[in-house]
């Protein structure tokens, strides 16, 4: 993780995404990536399925040593939750409210409208994987080839194909 850099706090569908496209161990050493305990303990619980997802959970365990883990109280995540924000995205945001934190990246599209308005409120950059993989993109990391291939093969994996979170994510890398 590069020192010195803005803080990023990635949540737990962002990092199985990430991991999915294979461009997971790429995006944690370019980029300082902060997540909470409790999104660890929801990767360590979808690293015990065996199917993509589970494999995509047990890549990011063994990257782990890339990543700052905070530990956030159960408590704080409270005021956070609601019917589409859980407790993963909730204690992101506990983590995000730190100065040093400048962005909370997510795949949680269910939870995007909520996220987007308590940005607003607590004054954060807020935004899907995709965004990652441009950042990439744009910094000579990888080229748009190897972006679309990523950014395609986490739609497929993922089964999103023709849903809105397809398009927002082609969206983001066809916008350059």
């Amino acid at each position: 993780m590069p020192s010195g850099s803005p803080k990023i706090v990635i949540d737990t569908s962002a990092l199985i995404s990430l991991a999915l496209g294979s461009i997971v161990e790429l995006v944690l050493k370019e980029f300082s990536v902060v997540i909470s305990n409790l999104v660890l303990n929801e990767i360590e619980e979808l690293a015990s399925f065996n199917d993509d997802v589970g494999n995509a959970a047990r890549t990011v365990l063994s990257l782990k040593n890339l990543i700052e883990i905070r530990t956030v109280n159960v408590d704080d995540v409270k005021p956070f939750l609601t019917s589409r924000v859980q407790i993963g995205e909730a204690s992101c945001i506990v983590l995000v409210r730190n100065p040093e934190t400048m962005a909370l990246i997510t795949d949680d599209f269910r939870a995007m409208h909520h996220l987007r308005s308590l940005s607003h409120v607590h004054n954060f950059e807020l935004g899907l994987g995709a965004v990652l993989i441009r950042a990439l993109l744009l910094r000579d990391k990888i080229n748009k080839t190897k972006a679309l291939e990523v950014i395609d093969n986490i739609l497929v994996r993922r089964n999103w194909l023709g849903r809105p979170i397809y398009r927002a994510y082609k969206k983001i890398l066809l916008d350059i």
